[in-house]
């Protein structure tokens, strides 16, 4: 299983419904291929509660080790992936909504003064609830009341213990930080070049390409790149390719040699030399397992 996403690498699983836009789900990264979900981004705000394990988790530019009991909060559209710690199992809860389920309509008084601050101009893409702070604990139980009133069906509760959750992130949001991020202008960039891996990672990519769809230089494309999400355009590329494979390795009985032709590597040896540098066996080893 992998996360789906559009050519724009907005996901596009359904985060509720037009008259509730929020979702619970109960996630394991093993659920997952490669036992991770690669990057990806959606319009709503998701709140991530651990429930066992520990997990990787990068959003935008930052990085977290999250263990049972945090909670991790997304800000909306921020580009976002996670992955195993120590190569053990995670189960986590994500609780994703719009944020018109706090403030009730466009330009209400709600939403100026108590969620736009957050959402639109804090330039904060995340924050960690770790039990660092006395009031991480009464936020937590909030958000573990929300999953549960959620789950029984009592939508008026939900949306109220919602309320209460927001008004104490609000009260505790880091204000200090409240200002536009140096990485932020890029990440409609970043998202350009993603989108474009994304549709023609089955064939040959080069710089100039990627350059070119995300209106930058040469250089100035691959400094971004590395700069925002940490690793290089070919690290990213390569590593995405390999995800891929695993889908059609499990899904299909085609040869290894045709799946690595799929994803982008005109070398089979090569493809085979990657994966086992990735995922830590050989194709043909994982499609046994």
């Amino acid at each position: 299983m992998q996360i789906i996403t559009d050519d724009l690498q907005k996901e596009k699983k359904e985060h509720g419904g037009f008259g509730f836009p929020i979702l619970v789900s109960h996630e394991r990264l093993s659920n997952y291929d490669t036992n991770s979900f690669l990057w990806h981004w959606h319009p709503e705000i998701e709140l991530t509660y651990v429930v066992s394990g520990e997990m990787i988790y990068s959003i935008n530019d930052k990085t977290y080790h999250l263990k049972a009991g945090d909670v991790l909060f997304g800000n909306q559209s921020t580009l976002h992936e996670g992955h195993q710690w120590k190569e053990k199992d995670c189960e986590y809860i994500a609780v994703t909504f719009l944020p018109k389920l706090i403030y009730g309509f466009e330009g209400s008084l709600i939403q100026e003064k108590y969620v736009a601050p957050i959402t639109e101009r804090s330039g904060v893409a995340s924050f960690h609830l770790d039990g660092s702070e006395e009031w991480h604990q009464a936020a937590t139980e909030l958000l573990k009341t929300v999953i549960s009133s959620y789950e029984s069906g009592n939508e008026m509760f939900t949306v109220q213990q919602l309320l209460f959750f927001w008004q104490m992130l609000y009260e505790h949001f880091p204000i200090e930080e409240k200002k536009v991020s140096g990485h932020s202008k890029h990440y409609d960039q970043i998202r350009d070049m993603i989108s474009y891996i994304e549709n023609h990672y089955t064939e040959q990519i080069t710089l100039d390409d990627i350059a070119t769809a995300a209106h930058l230089s040469r250089s100035e494309c691959s400094r971004v790149f590395k700069k925002v999400m940490g690793t290089s355009l070919f690290s990213f590329i390569q590593n995405y390719r390999i995800e891929k494979s695993c889908s059609y390795l499990l899904e299909s009985s085609a040869p290894i040699s045709e799946i690595a032709e799929m994803v982008g590597f005109s070398d089979g040896n090569y493809y085979t030399k990657c994966f086992q540098k990735i995922i830590g066996d050989t194709p043909s080893a994982y499609r046994k397992k």
